[in-house]
């Protein structure tokens, strides 16, 4: 369970037996808190499993709260608290991140390809949760295949969803500079988009709401690209 407003609930990603609960060194260079389980190999689905009932965007916010979403780009910030910001009408521009953070990284141009479905209903849902005519999708001008397929399912699906092109150029991907690239205004030192309008959500953390609203399934994966010149077959892993 989390344990304050920025936290999210953590969930077992296999099926199996508790073995050990402790500590380990995490990818942050910390020590954090671990449940480790020996996995029987048939990774069942606990049955409680269900889509939520959506009546009220309370029931919204509680879906992906209990999803224990973070942002799936690398910041890992609860999702829920950008959604619960004081007054949704100040937010005007839903921006979806698909500009890479980093040069090497690719596993959000794959879903672009491989999953637009996901990303144009998620994109859908939050148009809906605050209210915004349209929802825009900032893509980098050299992912041309990920701008058409995203514009392909748009089309198909009459969304209220635009593809921006953005110059290739880093930090591109920043949250900051994504606003300014697509806005035209600036994030103030220290400040947040929700400062000049702006809420700002991953291709990917886009996809795993829609997976939390139709399917009540939690994050328990994550794509990963493992690239570099050093790396003799670089690919992106679902693990």
């Amino acid at each position: 369970e989390p344990g304050g407003f920025v936290s999210a609930p953590i969930y077992a990603s296999v099926s199996g037996t508790v073995k050990k609960i402790g500590e380990m060194l995490g990818s942050n260079g910390r020590m954090m808190q671990t449940v480790e389980i020996e996995s029987d190999g048939l990774d069942a689905r606990w049955e409680g499993i269900a889509p939520p009932k959506l009546e009220t965007m309370q029931d919204f916010l509680d879906a992906v709260r209990a999803s224990g979403l973070v942002g799936l780009g690398g910041a890992g910030f609860p999702t829920v608290v950008k959604l619960t910001v004081k007054n949704l009408d100040q937010i005007k521009c839903v921006i979806i991140n698909g500009a890479e953070c980093e040069p090497y990284i690719t596993g959000d141009h794959r879903t672009m390809l491989e999953r637009p479905e996901q990303i144009i209903g998620g994109a859908t849902y939050l148009a809906k949760m605050f209210g915004v005519d349209k929802v825009v999708i900032g893509v980098e001008d050299n992912k041309q295949n990920g701008i058409d397929s995203l514009n392909a399912c748009i089309k198909e699906k009459n969304a209220p969803v635009v593809v921006e092109s953005l110059h290739c150029r880093y930090p591109q991907g920043g949250e900051k500079q994504l606003c300014q690239a697509i806005t035209g205004k600036q994030v103030p030192p220290g400040g947040l988009p929700s400062n000049i309008g702006c809420a700002v959500f991953n291709i990917n953390t886009t996809c795993a709401i829609f997976r939390a609203i139709t399917t009540g399934i939690p994050v328990v994966k994550k794509i990963v690209t493992v690239s570099g010149s050093g790396v003799v077959e670089p690919k992106n892993i679902e693990c």
